[in-house]
């Protein structure tokens, strides 16, 4: 009998257990429901990055692929120039003339230089036989010691003779070389961008040289004659020195019109031309560790170049933007979003 009673008061208590249980799973679940808790969301428009209607851009400049600057050689002067600003060139195309007057004298003067120094090797070489011979004849330990000097300063003077010799050589070679190189041409095609006239007849430049304009920012106020090549273009921009690491050399970039956004180009992006920064009057304040005074830093920014597949209906000049090539250009079906936007539990 007591067996019976304690099962049923057993199963009572279940049950008990179980209706309770119940109850405030429901009870739990109806709160739940009427809960109001906000649910953040983000638009299709801002996870495709349409939302905005631009990318991250630089400012760029189309300009030429390639600047040649002339430089008038040492002690030459200009005869005669060939061609006037603004005209247009060939390779080839005589750009200006050297006036020879002057070199026929220098060559002139040179050979006699090196014919005294001719002269004077034969009397160096002369004297240290004579030294040679009076060493021997001599008695005195002073004495001898007195030639041997001698015959070592000679031979120290004959070897600096030699020196200026070979130097003199190669000046008259560079002369003779000159007189036969009097016309300058252009080595491409291009536009006549700058003639300085008032080296013409100075004959104090500096020795010839040819610059690719990749360097941007090398002066041309030396340079005799500046030449805009013609037919390809580049795209010039510039990057602060804060976000340099995001200029990648190599990539591909879309070059797009500020005037039209659908008119675009395709490019690769160049290097950084950390060589040459450009000038920025901007600064930023910065405070010191007092935490009263501030300095001014200034920031540094640098030009990089854009390689053109084609520059074809682009301007010299002509301002537009630079943004990188994530295939935001490439119609697609369908919705495309960044890998990371999707979740798999």
């Amino acid at each position: 009998m007591n067996r019976k009673r304690i099962a049923a008061v057993g199963g009572i208590a279940a049950a008990v257990c179980l209706v309770v249980g119940a109850g405030i799973f429901f009870w739990m679940r109806s709160e739940r429901s009427s809960d109001k808790a906000e649910v953040y969301v983000s638009t299709v428009s801002s996870l495709t990055e349409t939302a905005s209607g631009a990318e991250n851009r630089y400012a760029g400049v189309v300009e030429p692929q390639k600047t040649v600057k002339i430089k008038l050689e040492s002690k030459r002067k200009v005869k005669d120039v060939k061609v006037s600003e603004g005209q247009s060139v060939k390779t080839g195309d005589v750009l200006f003339e050297y006036d020879m007057s002057s070199n026929e004298d220098d060559l002139a003067e040179a050979q006699l230089d090196l014919e005294r120094l001719q002269n004077e090797a034969l009397s160096l070489k002369e004297q240290m036989e004579t030294y040679e011979k009076e060493k021997q004849e001599a008695q005195e330990e002073e004495s001898q010691l007195s030639y041997t000097i001698q015959i070592q300063t000679a031979k120290m003077d004959l070897k600096k003779n030699e020196y200026n010799q070979k130097s003199k050589q190669a000046e008259i070679e560079k002369l003779q070389r000159e007189s036969t190189q009097t016309k300058v041409t252009s080595e491409i095609d291009g536009i006549i961008k700058k003639i300085d006239s008032s080296q013409i007849g100075d004959g104090t430049g500096e020795a010839s040289e040819m610059e690719d304009g990749s360097v941007d920012g090398t002066s041309d106020s030396q340079a005799f004659i500046t030449i805009l090549s013609t037919g390809s273009y580049r795209v010039k921009g510039t990057v602060n020195e804060q976000n340099v690491q995001s200029i990648v050399q190599g990539a591909p970039v879309i070059i797009r019109s500020r005037v039209d956004e659908e008119q675009t180009w395709k490019g690769v992006m160049g290097s950084v031309d950390m060589k040459n920064p450009v000038k920025n009057d901007s600064a930023m304040m910065v405070d010191t560790m007092d935490g009263n005074d501030t300095s001014q830093t200034a920031s540094s920014s640098y030009p990089f170049y854009v390689e053109m597949d084609s520059s074809e209906g682009l301007m010299l000049g002509q301002h537009v933007y630079i943004e990188m090539d994530y295939g935001q250009t490439d119609a697609r079906d369908g919705l495309w979003l960044d890998e990371y936007y999707i979740v798999d539990p």
